[in-house]
């Protein structure tokens, strides 16, 4: 498990924007990890591989990226849905 602090939240920024701490849980070692982003998302995610109701940042019109040490985000339809209404 590895604690992350962002002190002025990250992208994208509608959901993300606010100061918060990321957990994230690596199902790989450090060093595989650490080799992660990063950089643009240019792949497709299949939807079958989509947890039922996650979206990516795409859906928010914003770019899809991978961040260091971590891959990309998704996000519960039920928070794109209250960021829209900020």
């Amino acid at each position: 498990m590895w604690p992350d602090w962002n002190p002025t939240g990250h992208p994208p920024e509608a959901i993300y924007g606010l100061p918060h701490f990321d957990v994230h849980i690596h199902l790989v070692d450090e060093r595989a990890a650490e080799a992660i982003g990063p950089g643009a998302a240019e792949y497709a995610i299949p939807d079958r591989q989509t947890p039922p109701g996650y979206v990516t940042a795409d859906a928010l019109g914003a770019p899809r990226v991978l961040c260091r040490a971590f891959g990309e985000r998704t996000m519960a339809r039920a928070t794109l849905a209250r960021a829209r209404t900020r």
